[in-house]
């Protein structure tokens, strides 16, 4: 699986500037390539910083819940 993260027009700079004149913008595009499934949306800087936060509650739910089955010795 391939995932990047790009600017949607230019650099970091450019995305900064818009964000600055327009706070909404879309200024980042998610693109994930699995092979069979392809995706290519675009985000706003909070809807980034939203997933970016969900994924990594949702990456600790596990982590957490994986170390209470190894204390049961369910692995």
């Amino acid at each position: 699986m391939e995932v990047k993260y790009l600017f949607t027009m230019g650099g970091k700079s450019a995305a900064a500037n818009n964000y600055n004149n327009h706070p909404k913008m879309e200024i980042f595009t998610l693109s994930i390539d699995k092979g069979d499934i392809k995706m290519e949306t675009h985000m706003n800087l909070e809807d980034m910083e939203n997933l970016a936060q969900e994924m990594m509650e949702y990456v600790q739910e596990v982590k957490e819940h994986a170390a209470v089955l190894i204390e049961m010795g369910k692995v």
